[in-house]
């Protein structure tokens, strides 16, 4: 339990600096930035791991599963909208 915090916070970091391979250019500045390419990442991956930790995990999958839904589909409903009305 003394390291837990420490644990959650670097298995948050590595799920985020994993997505990177999502993304094709790999150079210098790439890498220099991919803190803030990763931002989105972080972020989601903390609330998470919060609301896991205190609440517990399936409000986590909850939370992570209506997060995707939105990211996906909100996106695309403007998209599909903007199609529509041009």
């Amino acid at each position: 339990e003394k390291n837990f915090h420490y644990i959650v916070h670097l298995s948050v970091i590595l799920f985020a600096y994993i997505h990177l391979g999502n993304y094709v250019s790999k150079d210098f500045l790439f890498y220099i930035i991919s803190p803030l390419i990763v931002s989105s990442q972080l972020v989601t991956g903390i609330l998470t791991s919060f609301i896991r930790i205190r609440l517990s995990f399936f409000w986590g999958v909850l939370f992570h599963s209506i997060w995707n839904f939105l990211i996906l589909s909100v996106p695309e409903s403007i998209f599909s909208w903007a199609i529509l009305f041009d």
